[in-house]
């Protein structure tokens, strides 16, 4: 069962800063993303890396850039974060993929 569930209590004064940046993180991995859409690939990344340096180790957000390096043939930055993602979620649905990726990345080094 994938289960996954965002919490922001209510009333959360003392953690309102990490909200705002949870919440500032999501729509800046948005906006990466639409301007990877858009054909601003580098610009996309760029955004999508300022999201990720706000919460490294939010599994979704890695999953995004990872899956986009995958579409970009960026194997190896791809397999990095979405082998975080895995061991930050614990998504076992990756391992077909991360095997592939992984060892076409090693490939490419030789």
């Amino acid at each position: 069962v994938d289960l996954r569930l965002l919490f922001s209590p209510p009333n959360a004064t003392a953690c309102q800063s990490m909200i705002d940046n949870f919440n500032k993180a999501n729509a800046t991995i948005n906006a990466g993303v639409t301007l990877y859409n858009e054909g601003e690939i580098e610009a996309g990344f760029e955004k999508m890396d300022q999201a990720i340096e706000l919460f490294p180790n939010n599994g979704e957000l890695l999953m995004t850039r990872g899956q986009i390096m995958v579409d970009e043939n960026r194997y190896q930055e791809a397999c990095e974060d979405l082998t975080k993602a895995k061991a930050i979620m614990g998504n076992n649905n990756l391992d077909q993929l991360l095997l592939i990726i992984c060892n076409t990345k090693e490939a490419e080094e030789e």
